[in-house]
């Protein structure tokens, strides 16, 4: 039997490329077309001062951020005995992602007995098999509070720099309200997600309705709450741009209120199921200590490409993962082909399961993902699909060029005007604009070196945790480092890994801390390597944030994406590492003896 003929598909493998190339044509851009814009101040971050006095303190660490990176960062370093850390923290409370973002909806799409951390420590049993934001930002406190956090938190207060004293080995970072945190290390927790975008559209400043970004939802137009009936949309017109991971959540809530909701779609997601339920008292009641670390493994060795004798979580993502072809190829000069195929059939599913869901024949065809699996993140949702049914719900199809125009009364795309009276822009966050950009702020490294000119050349990284010039700053994050779908599970794996060096620097006498330069170029070579050999299907994907709206650039793509090689590879090298290899890749600083 021919190879292609063991997997399902409707077409042949040849048709199948066809239509994959001319669907990214079509949403094709010249590379110097400016597609998203500074978005600008939501309700949120529209603050006052906080009613405080500026403080002045002094930290052996300082973490930016209180969202699970940094709340996960102070909690592994005080189970190393460093207790003495302060969080800095723009937002009113903890949460990071889940406390800025409180859209319709809202909710993860990681199961919650993998995402949320810590579970076996805390006692917790999340509510539902995908925790909504509510319960998230909620747990997020629960931590803070466990862990005796909120003393040691500095809200409403952004990072406007951080400067290294290289004679004293210290850092002091400061804030847009007068803070100033001196501390021997800083430990960069911002989060992946973490600076909203708007796309370029001309026309947007005319528009005489209400407008904004899913990030800063005004509830006071709306009414209702992330999870209450939105019944100040009773009545109204309502345009939603995009038809990504956040529209998918925000899509089915708008339509149960709003007089008519057009969805504006310019390439659509792979959507399928997400089989949400209620946890069940009896299998909670049942789980032995432990659990959620089994879980874990279980899940890192199956995106690692390992096939476990069993699938303890059974989601998308597990799916997605152990359908790649190895068990269809008859020996190893299959498996590349085996793996085109098997990632053929599961987008063949995804259609599938659109016909079967979408009554409209035009709308389920344009609703129809035509790429590869890994080009965007893929979607589950139990009622995103079933909305396009409804009669007060219309899927403006762009074909791949997006919204032609906003004007005084509405959207106009492919020539048609859309009269509205509230336009949502579920348009994301930045993955592909600089990297200080996103955090918010320029470090200055040794020599009164910025990051941003560090980095200029190219982004250097060791493990994509440390960075040369900066000594004693980490960074959390996917940036030449392992990535994972749970986001929160490799952030666990990472912060963990700084705590252990900040304890052996602190337990060592050791001053300061950074990589050579020969070890960090010799990583970027390996991300690099790495990065090469996706560059063959990232070419073939629409274009998106996996591929740089399709123009791939290696020197960009190594200052924007993680290390592409096994996460589990990864973490099982950084323990060698840290072991074997640490005292040969590190320039440090021991504290001088005082007589």
């Amino acid at each position: 039997m021919a190879l292609a003929d063991r997997f399902k598909l409707s077409l042949s493998p040849d048709d199948i490329r066809a239509r994959y190339e001319q669907e990214r044509r079509k949403r094709e851009r010249a590379a110097s077309d400016r597609i998203y814009r500074e978005l600008p101040p939501e309700p949120r971050e529209e603050r006052a001062a906080p009613n405080r006095p500026p403080r002045t303190v002094r930290s052996e660490v300082a973490i930016v951020g209180a969202g699970f990176a940094g709340l996960l960062q102070a909690i592994h370093l005080k189970k190393s005995g460093i207790e003495d850390v302060v969080l800095i923290e723009k937002g009113s409370d903890v949460g990071g992602t889940w406390y800025w973002n409180r859209y319709p909806g809202i909710a993860c799409d990681i199961e919650s007995y993998s995402y949320l951390p810590l579970l076996d420590e805390t006692g917790y049993i999340p509510k539902e098999r995908f925790s909504r934001g509510e319960e998230i930002l909620a747990y997020c406190r629960l931590l803070a509070e466990r862990y005796g956090l909120y003393d040691r938190i500095v809200f409403d207060a952004q990072v406007s720099n951080a400067v290294w004293d290289d004679a004293q080995h210290v850092w002091t970072v400061t804030t847009d309200q007068g803070d100033a945190v001196t501390a021997r290390f800083v430990v960069v927790a911002g989060g992946v997600l973490h600076k909203a975008k708007l796309p370029v559209v001309a026309g947007s400043e005319k528009f005489r309705g209400r407008m904004f970004h899913t990030t800063g939802w005004d509830y006071d137009y709306t009414g209702g709450s992330p999870e209450g009936f939105l019944d100040g949309l009773v009545g109204k017109r309502v345009g939603v741009i995009g038809t990504g991971a956040t529209a998918v959540q925000v899509v089915p809530r708008v339509a149960e209120a709003a007089e008519h909701l057009y969805v504006f779609q310019r390439t659509p997601s792979a959507v399928t199921p997400r089989g949400n339920r209620p946890t069940d008292p009896a299998w909670a009641s049942a789980l032995a200590p432990g659990w959620q670390r089994e879980r874990l493994d279980n899940f890192l060795a199956i995106a690692s490409g390992r096939r476990p004798a069993v699938d303890l979580v059974r989601d998308g993502w597990t799916r997605i993962f152990l359908n790649d072809g190895a068990d269809r190829a008859a020996g190893p000069e299959e498996l590349a082909a085996a793996a085109e195929l098997a990632d053929m059939e599961n987008m063949e599913e995804v259609r599938a399961h659109i016909d079967a869901v979408v009554k409209d024949r035009r709308t389920a065809e344009a609703l129809k993902p035509w790429y590869g699996k890994h080009c965007k993140r893929p979607c589950w949702h139990d009622s995103y699909l079933e909305t396009f049914n409804r009669d007060n719900v219309t899927l403006v199809d762009t074909d791949g060029r997006g919204i032609d125009r906003i004007t005084e009364a509405g959207i106009v795309a492919g020539g048609v005007e859309y009269e509205l009276d509230l336009i949502v822009f579920a348009s994301g966050f930045e993955i592909l604009s600089d990297y200080t950009r996103r955090m918010g702020f320029d470090p200055v490294g040794r020599a009164g070196q910025r990051l941003s000119e560090a980095w200029r050349a190219r982004a250097r990284t060791l493990h994509g945790v440390t960075i040369p010039e900066f000594p004693n700053m980490f960074v959390v994050g996917a940036l030449q480092g392992a990535a994972l779908p749970n986001f929160v599970q490799m952030i666990n794996y990472i912060t963990r890994h700084i705590a252990r060096l900040v304890d052996w620097a602190v337990t060592g006498q050791v001053a300061s801390l950074e990589p050579t330069g020969e070890a960090a170029d010799g990583w970027v070579g390996k991300v690099a390597d790495s990065v090469r050999g996706y560059q063959a299907y990232n070419a073939m994907c629409t274009p998106a944030y996996t591929n740089n709206e399709g123009h791939y650039d290696e020197t960009v793509a190594l200052g924007r994406t993680a290390w592409m090689g096994a996460p589990d590879d990864y973490l099982r090298m950084i323990d060698r590492w840290f072991a074997e290899d640490m005292g040969r890749d590190l320039r440090t600083v021991r504290i001088a003896c005082r007589s």
